[in-house]
């Protein structure tokens, strides 16, 4: 099955907000679904962040592989699904 989607979460130390999203997507990150991106210790994230303005954290960017667009997304609080420009994408 191909990966239609690629998931970038942006963090940042000493977010609890950040430190919650991990532990409840802990699964995910650590089969490789999502990757986590620090905005604080690697300036690539950052500079990722900046050019699709992304000011909060936890904020997720998402790639969609077929259709070649991005989306910058949110996480809900059960921590399910993101919220992209109004729609809901299932994690």
């Amino acid at each position: 099955m191909v990966n239609n989607y690629d998931y970038k979460m942006f963090v940042a130390d000493g977010c609890p907000f950040c430190a919650q999203a991990k532990e409840k997507l802990k699964d995910k990150i650590a089969n490789g679904k999502i990757e986590i991106l620090n905005v604080i210790h690697n300036p690539a994230a950052s500079e990722l962040a900046k050019k699709h303005n992304i000011r909060d954290v936890p904020t997720f960017l998402v790639k969609d592989n077929v259709l070649n667009t991005t989306e910058v997304c949110d996480l809900t609080k059960d921590a399910r699904k993101l919220m992209c420009n109004g729609k809901e994408v299932v994690l």
